[in-house]
């Protein structure tokens, strides 16, 4: 008796995981399953734009943080702020009681 509850089991779960592979065909997918052409700038890396080409924005050979800047800007801003030197020398005692606290 376990053995035929074994296969009924067995042959459910067949039905489960093979009977909606079978209810899909080819003919669904027409045109997607061709070979697509790359597209040309895709395929050049080193695209140089058209002059028609005014939605092209070239992009910077090296792209910067602007955190530095911004940073700079506030200390013109509020000189009160003081240099990041003076920070991370106002940050280092707090820091090192704060692990020494951590370690206990």
């Amino acid at each position: 008796m376990k053995n035929i509850a074994k296969l009924a089991c067995c042959l459910f779960l067949l039905a489960m995981i093979a009977g909606p592979s079978f209810g899909q065909s080819l003919e669904q997918f027409e045109g997607r399953l061709k070979k697509r052409e790359p597209i040309a700038q895709i395929k050049d890396k080193f695209h140089q734009p058209s002059a028609g080409d005014s939605h092209y924005t070239p992009v910077p050979v090296q792209r910067n943080c602007y955190s530095v800047e911004a940073e700079t800007d506030l200390r013109e801003k509020y000189p009160e702020l003081g240099t990041a030197v003076e920070f991370e020398a106002r940050l280092k005692p707090l820091i090192e009681a704060y692990q020494a606290d951590a370690a206990n």
